[in-house]
């Protein structure tokens, strides 16, 4: 069971969902890990802003593949491309969590730590450009 946690922002009352202490492996249709979705979901979505953002500041992509999509099918492509690839691991490790809770989870950890890595790229990137510019390098 899954308790809320009510948190108060200025005039905003949120409530927010705690990570749950114990888990249903009953075959529920809730999410396994979703507050570690949520991490990997925003770490995605902080790397395809860092991307957008220094390709507009006239760095480069240096991911092969996402250049190449980039290419053909500009920030849209991208954005498409990078969602459909978080939908589809998060489906892939739904599946797995079904079988074997542990391995799931562990599946869910490596994609963040995985993620984690251009999210980093990416921030040093804009910080070397704040402080010395692209054509310094």
């Amino acid at each position: 069971m899954v308790k809320e946690q009510t948190i108060h922002i200025g005039p905003l009352i949120c409530e927010w969902p705690r990570y749950p202490e114990t888990i249903d492996l009953e075959g529920t249709s809730d999410l396994r890990y979703a507050w570690l979705y949520l991490i990997f979901i925003t770490l995605s979505s902080l790397d395809l802003i860092f991307t957008s953002t220094i390709l507009l500041m006239g760095g480069e992509e240096l991911n092969w593949i996402a250049n190449q999509v980039i290419a053909s099918g500009g920030l849209t492509g991208i954005v498409a491309f990078k969602y459909a690839l978080v939908v589809l691991v998060i489906i892939m490790i739904e599946n797995i969590g079904r079988i074997r809770h542990e391995v799931g989870e562990r599946i869910a950890m490596l994609a963040i730590a995985i993620t984690t890595i251009p999210v980093i790229v990416g921030l040093t990137q804009l910080l070397v450009e704040l402080t010395v510019g692209f054509s310094n390098l």
